[in-house]
């Protein structure tokens, strides 16, 4: 169950977009090793990626995209965006 794991991971699109790694990745957060976030911004980040280059699977991928939603507890981070402006902001004042 999400929330008992004492790490929490914000998976960002570039480990979603392959399979292998998503699926070892979404594995160990259903088998409660971590705590797997993303955000509905990575989730169309790397399904709009992969529809660009599998466009033949589209339904397949969106799909996949809602399994993992369900199958994943609080899965969807909505303070990812803030985060990452956060970072960016603090980057460019160095």
């Amino acid at each position: 169950m999400a929330g008992t794991s004492k790490y929490t991971a914000l998976l960002d699109a570039n480990v979603l977009y392959p399979s292998l790694l998503r699926d070892i990745l979404l594995s160990l957060a259903h088998a409660d090793l971590y705590i797997a976030k993303w955000s509905k911004d990575i989730r169309n980040e790397w399904t709009s990626a992969l529809i660009n280059n599998k466009p033949d699977k589209k339904d397949i991928i969106l799909a996949v995209a809602d399994i993992m939603d369900e199958a994943i507890p609080d899965c969807l981070a909505l303070f990812a965006r803030l985060c990452g402006a956060n970072i960016k902001s603090k980057s460019h004042t160095s």
